[in-house]
């Protein structure tokens, strides 16, 4: 497949890169926006895929409290990134904090038992989307 290993070399090459500039970000490089998008994308997936029925089951106010739940994601999600871009740098524990506080964001979607039929696969949707 790769005689050479030049495809092999190129990506050790750039996932070094991304390693070597995620060690040295100050504020780590984590796009908590991209979260809510994600979980609205999925949460439009489920209402356009299971809505009907859902609702025909009597599960309206999941519905209704999914939407809810992915609103308050975002408005948490636009709060945070504002508190990223205006963040003290030069308080290291305000930095501290706020880097704890994005690992923990993506440590909340994972599953230490992994999906039901991928044992393997830990991350929960909507990163699975």
């Amino acid at each position: 497949m790769d005689p050479t290993y030049a495809y092999s070399k190129a990506t050790t090459q750039v996932l070094g890169e991304m390693a070597r500039n995620l060690a040295d970000s100050y504020v780590l490089p984590f796009d908590v926006e991209s979260f809510a998008s994600a979980i609205e994308d999925f949460a439009k997936g489920v209402e356009k895929h299971s809505g009907s029925l859902m609702r025909s089951h009597g599960m309206d106010r999941g519905l209704e409290f999914l939407r809810l739940a992915v609103e308050k994601f975002r408005l948490a999600a636009d709060q945070f990134q504002r508190r990223v871009e205006s963040v003290d740098r030069n308080n290291p524990l305000t930095v501290r904090q706020l880097n704890d506080q994005m690992m923990q964001l993506g440590k909340a979607f994972i599953d230490p038992l992994g999906l039901p039929g991928r044992p393997f696969t830990r991350s929960v949707p909507p990163l699975t989307c």
